[in-house]
């Protein structure tokens, strides 16, 4: 038989229109480079969102550690503070204590007869 430009035999014995075949070929060719750039499309999309993702994710870290820092210096305020105040107390005790000593030195005195305010004046 003579070949026909426009078919081709297949391995199954059929005929087959070659311009039907490279058709086909071109139209899966067309779906190959479509969903190829689609699955770059998707790809970009899928970089972009991790890209997101880490600087949110940054970006709370560095919020957290920011509040971490500053929790931390109000608790080392707050100790201080208390510090003081424990010193400032103990200060104010031990001059309660005095007094108190001093208190009862000049009560013995007058208890005893005699009078504070020679004592003072001489």
């Amino acid at each position: 038989k003579p070949v026909d430009k426009e078919k081709s035999l297949q391995a199954s014995g059929e005929w087959v229109n070659v311009n039907t075949v490279d058709d086909e070929e071109a139209r899966i060719q067309r779906e190959i480079k479509k969903a190829e750039k689609k699955l770059k499309k998707q790809q970009e999309l899928q970089e972009f969102l991790r890209i997101k993702q880490e600087k949110t994710a940054a970006l709370l870290k560095a919020e957290e550690d920011e509040k971490k820092a500053l929790e931390e210096s109000e608790k080392i305020k707050e100790q201080k503070r208390k510090e003081r105040a424990k010193k400032l107390k103990q200060q104010i005790q031990d001059y309660e204590h005095r007094i108190k000593i001093e208190s009862d030195s000049i009560q013995s005195l007058v208890d005893k007869g005699i009078d504070i305010e020679e004592l003072y004046n001489h």
